[in-house]
C-alpha cells in the first residue's frame, strides 16, 4: 500500500551521482538534482512517460532510454523525442563509446545504434525457448598489454528451468588470439 506519491518504477542518474531522473507508477518524470555545496532540488519535469518500465540516461547525460512497450531516446529535461527505437526486448548504453546503444530486439536481432545510424550485429541471440532477461558491454583484455582489448554484448537469457549468458563479439579478435566461436552460451 502507497499512500501520497504514486509508488517509484525506475530511476537513473548521471556518472558522478548528482544527476537522477525518476519515474513514478503514474508516468510522472522528476528530477533530482545536486548544485553545489549541500544544496539539492527537485523538478517535475513537464512531461509523462507512461507504459515505460525502465529509465536508463547516456553515460554523457545528454539522452534518456524509455523502455517499456516502443522504446525511444528522449532529451532527459523536455522529453522531446530523438529517436524512435522500437519494441525491443533490451538495450543498454556504451559506458565507454557514450554515444552508443546496444539493442536486443525481441527476436533476438543484435543491433548498435550510434551517431543516428542502427547497424545489425552478424550473430543473433538464440530466443526461440527462452526470454532476454538483460543486455550489457563487456570488455575482453589480456595479460599481454600490446594485444588491443575487444568489446563484447553479454546477454542474460532465461528459459523454464535454467539461465544462461550469451557472449557475442563486437570487434574481430585482436590479431594473435583466438576466439570461442560455438554458440557463445554459457550455462549460469
Amino acid at each position: 500500500v502507497s499512500y501520497g506519491r504514486p509508488r517509484l518504477v525506475s530511476a537513473t542518474g548521471s556518472r558522478d551521482g548528482k544527476t537522477i531522473f525518476v519515474m513514478l507508477e503514474d508516468g510522472a518524470m522528476w528530477k533530482f538534482q545536486v548544485a553545489e555545496g549541500d544544496a539539492a532540488t527537485w523538478q517535475r519535469l513537464s512531461y509523462t512517460a507512461t507504459g515505460i518500465q525502465q529509465l536508463q540516461l547516456s553515460p554523457d547525460g545528454t539522452k534518456l532510454l524509455l523502455l517499456g512497450g516502443i522504446a525511444r531516446i528522449v532529451d532527459p529535461i523536455s522529453g522531446a523525442t530523438l529517436h524512435e527505437v522500437g519494441e525491443v526486448a533490451s538495450a543498454c548504453w556504451d559506458a565507454v563509446q557514450m554515444d552508443r546503444l546496444a539493442i536486443c530486439r525481441v527476436n533476438g536481432t543484435l543491433e548498435l545504434f550510434e551517431n543516428g545510424k542502427t547497424t545489425q550485429l552478424a550473430k543473433a541471440v538464440d530466443t526461440s525457448a527462452s526470454k532476454v532477461i538483460g543486455l550489457q558491454f563487456f570488455t575482453e583484455t589480456w595479460n599481454d598489454k600490446k594485444i588491443a582489448p575487444s568489446r563484447h554484448l553479454l546477454v542474460h537469457t532465461e528459459d523454464a528451468n535454467d539461465g544462461y549468458l550469451q557472449f557475442v563479439a563486437i570487434d574481430k579478435a585482436p590479431e594473435g588470439t583466438l576466439r570461442f566461436e560455438g554458440d557463445g552460451r554459457e550455462q549460469l
